[in-house]
């Protein structure tokens, strides 16, 4: 409930007109300058995700990342021994799924996200992704292949501005081969 305090009880407790000032939001980034705390609709997220292709960016605000990796490892058994010699044969691509939700700020349906991401898993360039903890692990720029999206019909809220998504993406690290 807004109220106005009557001036004579203003004046004598705030000296006058009493304001509140915004907090101040420290910018927070990684060593690398990338951030992993931004802000949606006044409220905090961490890790947002940035997509680019074909000079379009999407970011991805309301959502999570888990980033998987495997490698391939040859196992030599030795006679007259317990346990095997373990070699590093290779490091796989690293797998990302990435699930959230478009929130659409002017009340309407987020046709503009939901088509734009629809062009990036349609896309035969590699799409370039910027988030926080991807960045500490795989160099930058990290290139992704989007393999599988899903857009879910699901009613999230009682709202049709959410629209919530999920893709399944796999690491682009290798653009160049020479054959000899």
């Amino acid at each position: 409930m807004i109220f106005q305090l009557p001036d004579k009880i203003r004046n004598a407790y705030f000296g006058g007109a009493y304001t509140v000032e915004p907090k101040e939001i420290k910018e927070r980034v990684t060593r690398y300058g990338i951030e992993y705390v931004s802000q949606i609709l006044g409220r905090e997220i961490y890790l947002p995700v940035t997509l680019e292709c074909n000079n379009e960016v999407l970011r991805l605000e309301a959502c999570t990342i888990s980033l998987s990796g495997t490698k391939t490892i040859i196992k030599t058994k030795l006679s007259e021994r317990v346990g095997s010699v373990k070699e590093q044969f290779n490091i796989d691509e690293y797998k990302f799924n990435i699930k959230g939700v478009f929130i659409n700020r002017d009340d309407g349906f987020p046709e503009d996200e939901v088509s734009m991401l629809q062009r990036f898993y349609e896309s035969t360039k590699p799409v370039t992704m910027t988030n926080a903890l991807v960045d500490l692990i795989i160099p930058s720029p990290t290139r992704i292949c989007i393999e599988t999206l899903q857009l879910m019909g699901e009613v999230v809220s009682k709202s049709y501005r959410h629209v919530p998504y999920e893709f399944v993406a796999t690491s682009d690290t290798i653009d160049t081969l020479v054959v000899v």
